[in-house]
């Protein structure tokens, strides 16, 4: 198996309890690539590994740039201006798995780019100014992006992807390839990630889906400016409290102005209004909160409003309380729809809608379902949620009603599942662990006609 990256910020950051290419004269990185899409984003090309210091001043880093050649970068030391290069003369093309292999000499100033065992003769002169990396620590690096996680997304598979501390010979390249990951190349190596661990189509690590717990809702029809709600978060872990507000009156004060649980202030998310006559507002709010905690829950509007409604409920399993994605749309209709990218697999989008009839809404869109629906009055409110499976984008999510209403507004955020550490082997004298961010997922395509 190897991990799948889609080219929306998507990578795998790679801690250990020791420096990578710290002090290093020589530097070797291998891995099995199979490409879904040429590059054709921000930077230089995709990231098959990345090592540095946090920053864009990598030590060693592997990519294909947007015309398929392999590009071998280094620096010695980090603060080294312009790094330092070689490109390869083959191309990669899709649809096809390669084994490449780097490997940098910064004592001589010569490096090597392997494909499928064999020196591809790279192009490019190699310059530095130390004879070794910088005797500082690396505690990171990253597969199928940049360092910092900010550009150069791989859209393809990785596999037995390796660190080694030192150059590897023509022979080792050649019986790593042959070997199919069954070699025992093991001197010099500081770290390999063999990505055949979990199952398909399910993410890294022990990540679970994202679930909704303790739905509660209350409702006013009298004018006011303010609902209360009092409410304790249920037993879990890595738990974040949404709620969802909506109100009728004036144009200008009917999004909420601020929501607060035990007088802590929740983030805004999305929020939107109609823009007929009776206007409708709807909002989005979450907080990062904790096992048993109590209070109330307080949603103020600038002024008063007539019907007003206040849906809250409790997401486990997510990684912060802040969304990684919003969309909030209307269109006055009684069919009210939108989309939104989510860059996340296993994603949850929180759907959120107002209409100005107090008629009650049903969902729109496949796998779109309703929490919760309130009529309060001639208002009416919902709660709902979709659940990605892959990061991607989702469209014609929303809600109807019948009759048909004056209006409706509705208001969409993304919420990234939480990343628990990932299991890997341990081939040499340390251990380590890997953090998927964004969380990639595991794919068997195409590898049993290579493993």
């Amino acid at each position: 198996m190897g991990v799948k990256f889609n080219n929306t910020k998507q990578d795998m950051q790679v801690f250990s309890p020791v420096g990578l290419l710290q002090n290093a004269a020589q530097a070797s990185c291998s891995a099995w690539v199979y490409l879904n899409a040429l590059y054709s984003g921000n930077g230089v090309g995709c990231c098959i590994m990345d090592v540095g210091p946090s920053t864009d001043t990598s030590r060693f880093d592997l990519l294909v740039i947007p015309d398929g050649s392999i590009r071998l970068g280094a620096r010695a030391p980090d603060s080294q201006g312009t790094q330092q290069i070689l490109t390869s003369v083959t191309k990669l093309v899709v649809g096809q798995w390669y084994h490449i292999v780097g490997v940098i000499d910064y004592n001589a100033n010569t490096g090597a780019i392997y494909i499928n065992g064999v020196n591809n003769n790279a192009t490019g002169t190699l310059s530095f100014p130390n004879r070794a990396t910088d005797n500082t620590t690396a505690y990171s690096s990253s597969i199928g992006a940049n360092e910092p996680n900010d550009e150069e997304w791989m859209n393809g598979i990785v596999d037995d992807a390796r660190f080694y501390n030192r150059s590897l010979s023509a022979d080792e390249v050649q019986t790593i390839y042959a070997c199919r990951g069954n070699d025992s190349i093991l001197y010099g190596l500081q770290s390999r990630w063999l990505m055949n661990e979990g199952y398909t189509g399910q993410p890294m690590g022990q990540f679970g889906p994202i679930t909704i717990s303790n739905i509660q809702s209350t409702s006013a029809t009298t004018s006011g400016s303010s609902l209360t709600l009092a409410y304790t978060v249920p037993t879990g872990s890595n738990m974040i409290l949404v709620v969802a507000a909506t109100a009728e009156g004036s144009a200008n004060n009917v999004i909420a102005s601020n929501m607060t649980f035990a007088g802590t202030a929740m983030a805004a998310q999305a929020s939107t209004r109609t823009t007929v006559a009776t206007a409708n507002g709807v909002a989005i709010r979450s907080l990062a909160v904790t096992s048993g905690q109590t209070g109330n829950i307080v949603v103020s509007w600038a002024a008063n409003n007539s019907g007003r409604t206040m849906m809250v409920y409790v997401l486990q399993g997510v990684a912060s309380a802040t969304a990684e994605g919003t969309a909030t749309n209307f269109n006055n209709t009684g069919v009210t729809t939108t989309g939104l990218t989510t860059s996340t697999d296993g994603a949850i989008v929180v759907t959120a809608c107002a209409n100005a009839d107090g008629y009650v809404m049903t969902a729109v869109g496949t796998n779109h379902t309703v929490d919760r629906t309130l009529v309060a009055g001639a208002h009416a409110g919902a709660l709902g949620h979709v659940t990605t499976v892959t990061a991607g984008t989702i469209s014609g999510i929303g809600f109807t009603a019948s009759p048909v209403p004056t209006g409706e507004a509705l208001a969409l955020a993304a919420f990234t599942p939480f990343n628990t550490l990932g299991s890997v082997r341990e081939l040499s004298d340390y251990q380590y662990v890997a953090t998927a961010t964004k969380v990639p997922i595991y794919t068997d395509t195409f590898m049993k006609s290579r493993r």
